[in-house]
């Protein structure tokens, strides 16, 4: 199969420009897979269970946390598409060639409990329709610990082959699944929508404003594990325009996840009102008990497949990630290793019974801890550079301008361990039994409402300019002025000695270092349609 299908060769290292050859329709379907997942529906009913908000500010709040974190998704997805790096080779650049080691392998854990989790519950949806076909007086794992095995191992190895051969075959599956799974959920949520009594859902009492804005952060925290779909952009031509890029992202992935956040809402509410005791748990797997059998079918079938596209475009990912992380396996051997250990916690979570809602709070609120501080750090870095070198970000060499000193960058390191001692302490994880791991200050004002979120983030960037992140650019941006300033005055010198006449090109060829930039900053892309390496 191999030989019909060849596995993508390119790993970590910078994809060269002329072999960035990734289609528009490519990228946009995989967006439209990871906006099809099932995270926006659930977390719409958590936003009506757990916050108190109606379908109405649930909407809203879900909308408002959807865009902010595809907007941070496009700018990941533009640096990937300007250096042909994936994001996790891209914070080198912060924490050193080495020091990168520690937040990519913090990244990888994380990414994959995310991705355990979707394939989990795409198990669980598998489980649910055996039982409702069947008739089984339960469909929880623990009563049927084999068929959950096997269905485990269906779903994953599922995503996995969506995954392992790379980005030709992910976008092209993407594309397929995406058409026929987008057109299931849009017509199983036409008769879920006509079950739900409209009317009744949107007369809900309103919540606090301070609710609202808690509901955001839970979105966007939750939408957290998007931006690694950027990865998916790096093979995105160089002279793909930043507005392509980010309009791309957003309306693709925005789109339906807004819509799925609105059904969900608006599911939600009407059951609450219908029954107070109605579970987030029952809410994600029962698509209706009224609704006729064929009808479940076909929204077992859109969630599913929607799941396991969406773990495939995850363990794509977490197979770069491993790479990074120093991974001595290519890229599809470390996507399968990543994928059975994605598929073995799936597996012990679906026989232990674990609600999917606490798995996908639970993995929303590590993953976000992880994203938003090591996004923290790295925004900082990335945009105070005029220039970034992609080739030096996988090299070695001692002499590699993001070796620093032994390959560590002490102040992105003090800053990333700065960034998660704050979300430590205003941060509150769900567990199962027992008290939740809450931090000192979670049960304060800033962190019931989710402040404590932004302070984390805020932590890790601030940190990283007060301990002298950015002084090492400063300092080269100053070095290379002061050498074209010296330039300019013996050109100035030499045209004054020869009577103003200019110097011709072999007598004083130009210096090719102050002007040769391997990729322009990020200030540079948004009205620069052409960011390939000059000259």
């Amino acid at each position: 199969m191999e030989q019909c299908v060849p596995v993508e060769e390119h790993d970590v290292e910078p994809i060269p420009a002329e072999q960035q050859a990734g289609g528009t329709w490519g990228l946009r379907s995989v967006w439209f897979v990871v906006g099809l997942s099932m995270l926006s529906g659930t977390a719409a009913a958590t936003l009506v269970y757990g916050l108190g908000l109606n379908a109405w500010q649930a909407t809203l709040a879900g909308g408002l946390g959807v865009l902010a974190t595809l907007v941070v998704a496009a700018i990941l997805a533009v640096l990937a598409s300007r250096t042909g790096t994936p994001a996790l080779v891209l914070s080198r650049a912060a924490f050193g060639v080495r020091g990168n080691l520690l937040p990519a392998i913090v990244a990888w854990a994380s990414v994959t409990l995310f991705a355990a989790v979707i394939v989990g519950g795409g198990a669980r949806r598998i489980l649910h329709v055996v039982g409702t076909i069947t008739d089984a007086d339960s469909t929880a794992g623990a009563d049927l610990p084999a068929l959950a095995i096997a269905t485990v191992a269906l779903v994953g190895t599922l995503a996995v082959l969506v995954a392992v051969w790379g980005q030709r075959v992910l976008t092209l599956v993407t594309l397929i699944g995406g058409v026929v799974f987008g057109l299931l959920t849009l017509a199983s949520s036409a008769f879920l929508l006509e079950q739900v009594g409209v009317s009744s859902a949107l007369e809900g009492q309103a919540a606090p404003v301070a609710d609202v804005v808690t509901g955001v952060m839970i979105v966007f925290v939750t939408g957290s594990i998007w931006v690694i779909g950027g990865d998916v952009a790096r093979h995105q031509p160089r002279s793909t325009s930043a507005r392509s890029l980010t309009k791309t992202i957003i309306g693709y992935a925005g789109i339906p996840a807004i819509m799925l956040l609105a059904l969900g809402a608006l599911r939600a509410a009407a059951a609450i009102s219908d029954n107070p005791d109605a579970s987030t748990q029952a809410l994600t797997l029962d698509p209706g008990s009224g609704l006729p059998m064929w009808v479940q079918l076909i929204y077992a079938g859109a969630v599913l497949g929607a799941s396991v596209l969406f773990a495939g475009v995850l363990l794509y990912s977490c197979g770069l990630i491993a790479r990074a992380a120093g991974s001595p396996l290519s890229r599809a051997r470390s996507t399968v290793v990543t994928a059975a250990v994605a598929a073995g916690a799936a597996g012990v979570m679906l026989i232990g019974d674990v609600e999917l809602s606490l798995q996908l709070q639970t993995a929303a609120v590590v993953v976000g801890i992880v994203v938003l501080v090591w996004l923290g750090v790295v925004l900082v870095d990335l945009l105070a550079r005029q220039e970034l070198d992609p080739d030096a970000l996988v090299s070695a060499d001692r002499e590699a301008p993001y070796f620093y000193s032994r390959g560590f960058h002490l102040p992105g390191l003090l800053a990333w361990v700065t960034g998660m001692a704050a979300a430590a302490l205003f941060v509150e994880i769900p567990t199962r039994s027992g008290p939740d791991l809450a931090g000192p200050l979670a049960h304060t004002l800033v962190g019931e409402y989710g402040i404590g979120w932004l302070i984390a983030f805020t932590a890790g960037a601030g940190a990283y300019a007060a301990f002298g992140g950015t002084q090492a650019e400063r300092r080269r941006v100053l070095r290379l002025h002061r050498e074209k300033q010296e330039y300019r005055a013996e050109q100035r010198r030499l045209r004054w000695q020869a009577k103003e006449e200019p110097a011709s090109e072999d007598e004083h060829p130009q210096q090719e270092a102050t002007d040769s930039r391997p990729v322009l900053g990020p200030r540079h892309w948004w009205n620069r349609r052409d960011d390939s390496p000059a000259g």
